[in-house]
């Protein structure tokens, strides 16, 4: 059983960043909620986690070089877009599949 943080009691479920790849291909790019929204469409298990994960695990990958971050003038949130790696890492994951 993974170690529990503080405050958080018995199974904690270990999710998959790289997912997210998935949601991010077809379109240019895509704020955080929507990425969040789409992903738990396509996997009911990706509801569970908050905006908080995906926002720490869209900073890890965009340090990996897997996506990156813009901001609009006229909207101050942060919108995310695949770059090529993560294309690459992509298809990686679903050639192991």
């Amino acid at each position: 059983m993974p170690k529990s943080e503080k405050g958080k009691k018995g199974f904690q479920r270990e999710y998959n960043p790289l997912k997210i790849l998935s949601v991010l291909l077809k379109t240019r790019e895509k704020k955080t909620s929507v990425i969040k929204k789409e992903l738990c469409e396509k996997d009911k298990t990706y509801c569970k986690p908050t905006q908080k994960w995906y926002n720490e695990n869209l900073q890890e990958l965009r340090k990996r070089g897997l996506v990156e971050r813009s901001i609009k003038e006229l909207d101050p949130a942060y919108y995310w877009v695949i770059t090529e790696a993560g294309i690459e890492e992509l298809k990686k994951m679903k050639e192991e599949d």
